[in-house]
């Protein structure tokens, strides 16, 4: 036998053995239940629909738009995959214009798992809630994702794990634009964020960590990169940052190390875990034009803050889990010059007098 055989062979094996049969596209023309597997294209814009307009239950699906629009009228999903009967792998939603939902995409997870998603060229805005809430997704492709104004989040991505979110916008949402709680081992990349009403990226939760944050623009938000932590736990510092850009088209800063900083200009700076460091004259300026963003220290310890400006920010400096630090020689002028909190009293301020400017 020819080797043309043997690659047939192996073709059709390693298709059958991904689930798929050699089935002809199924075309839709309204909203519909999703049960089994295949290819399906949408084939005309679905107008006012009350209620979730499609639901997947079944692995091995591919839902092609086409570029229509799916619309509703803030009742229901727009695309809700169901996992409340167990865990599902290789879905595919392209091409899809999506708006006036609860939801625009929202995985229903019943604490099951969804692996090997993939969701490319899809918008999803004026929802009532999040524009996508991703859940309990595993080794999935988000790319090319636009959302926005929607009356939470962007994007809310919840134990999303060994996964990927590059390429899209998330602007003028009401809450975040892209919230992260218990995401793991993701990168980021070439994304944009703005105009949120409260973040431009938030992060929550005990494990966010070997995260990378890559070539992002997040600008013009109240904070454009929140680092919140819900726990004191040296792993939720195990994230990268490069190449961030935040509001008046400074950079964004990230420390999780020891490290000698000095006569740096930042849109913000955070630092997690950052013990027996030393910064000296270090400027903190966000937004031109709106009070945002600040100094941030997460699990700082045994460091010495000296000639820093913050002015014009929503945070002067902001400790959290934070002691036995030495702040002198500063001015803070803010909306919140200063912010303790778990147990970040124990820190010396205007030890030593100087004739220049000291803490306000």
């Amino acid at each position: 036998m020819g080797k043309g055989f043997w690659y047939s062979l192996l073709f059709f094996m390693s298709v059958f053995s991904l689930g798929y049969s050699l089935l002809p596209p199924i075309y839709v023309s309204s909203c519909t239940n999703i049960t089994e597997n295949g290819e399906y294209y949408l084939t005309q814009d679905i107008v006012d629909y009350n209620g979730t307009c499609f639901k997947i239950n079944s692995s091995y699906i591919t839902l092609d738009c086409q570029r229509h629009t799916i619309d509703g009228v803030k009742e229901g999903n727009g695309i809700e995959i169901n996992l409340s009967s167990g865990n599902l792998q290789y879905i595919t939603i392209i091409n899809c214009s999506i708006r006036d939902f609860d939801y625009g995409f929202i995985i229903n997870t019943a604490l099951n798992t969804i692996s090997y998603l993939d969701i490319e060229y899809v918008n999803s805005n004026n929802n009532d809630y999040d524009g996508f809430y991703i859940a309990n997704s595993l080794n999935s492709s988000l790319s090319y994702l636009y959302s926005a104004n929607n009356s939470k989040n962007g994007i809310y991505l919840y134990y999303f794990e060994n996964s990927y979110l590059n390429n899209s916008v998330f602007n003028n949402n009401n809450d975040a634009g892209v919230f992260l709680w218990g995401t793991n081992r993701n990168s980021l990349i070439n994304n944009v964020t703005a105009n949120n009403n409260n973040y431009g990226i938030r992060t929550y939760g005990s494990s966010i960590y070997y995260n990378v944050f890559s070539n992002i623009v997040v600008k013009e938000n109240d904070v454009d990169f929140m680092y919140d932590v819900s726990s004191l736990n040296a792993q939720q510092c195990y994230n990268k940052l490069y190449n961030v850009t935040g509001s008046g088209n400074r950079p964004i800063g990230y420390y999780n190390y020891s490290v000698n900083l000095e006569n740096e200009t930042y849109s913000e700076l955070i630092l997690c875990n950052a013990d027996y460091s030393n910064f000296t004259n270090i400027t903190i300026k966000g937004s031109d034009t709106k009070y945002n963003n600040g100094l941030f220290a997460i699990s700082v310890s045994y460091s010495l803050f000296k000639n820093i400006k913050s002015a014009g920010n929503l945070y002067g400096i902001y400790f959290s889990a934070s002691t036995n630090n030495t702040i002198y020689d500063s001015y803070f002028n803010n909306t919140n010059n200063i912010i303790l909190e778990f147990f970040s009293n124990s820190n010396s301020w205007n030890t030593t007098l100087s004739s220049g400017p000291n803490v306000m």
